[in-house]
């Protein structure tokens, strides 16, 4: 198959200006250091919110990321020690992951698993001098299960 590389000018990550450091000194602003870009930045590198599909059921792969836990719904702009909307399935909510929805300070890691889809991303989608592209759609056939 071809290679799916952008050259569209408008192909890149937006974000809200307010959400950089510096811009929104506002100490009751949570979400000021950055992080939006960070998650803004990891849909661009094909990632899905945690907590996609909003379901405990096993059947429901939410994001398709392997190492992130079952989370019935998004944090709601908190920073809870633990949470576990899946009481049933193994693993707390991601509260820390950049792909949840929960404040700046609280949101501090991506699990490897995510990091390795970054990567096989760019490499097949966003890497416009690299190799020939031959698996792109073997690698997205198992972001959308039908």
């Amino acid at each position: 198959p071809p290679c799916l590389f952008s050259s569209a000018p408008n192909d890149g990550v937006y974000i809200d200006p307010s959400t950089v450091p510096g811009v929104n000194q506002d100490p009751a602003f949570l979400f000021g250091q950055g992080k939006t870009l960070v998650k803004a930045t990891g849909y661009w590198f094909g990632l899905l919110d945690t907590y996609r599909g909003n379901s405990c059921d096993a059947s429901n792969k939410n994001d398709f990321i392997e190492d992130t836990p079952q989370q019935a719904r998004g944090t709601d702009g908190t920073c809870p020690s633990s949470a576990d909307t899946c009481p049933g399935l193994s693993g707390n909510d991601p509260v820390n992951n950049f792909m949840d929805n929960s404040t700046d300070v609280c949101r501090t890691n991506f699990t490897q698993d995510q990091i390795d889809r970054m990567y096989y991303v760019y490499q097949i989608y966003r890497n416009p001098g690299g190799e020939t592209c031959t698996t792109g759609y073997q690698l997205f056939s198992i972001f959308y299960v039908a």
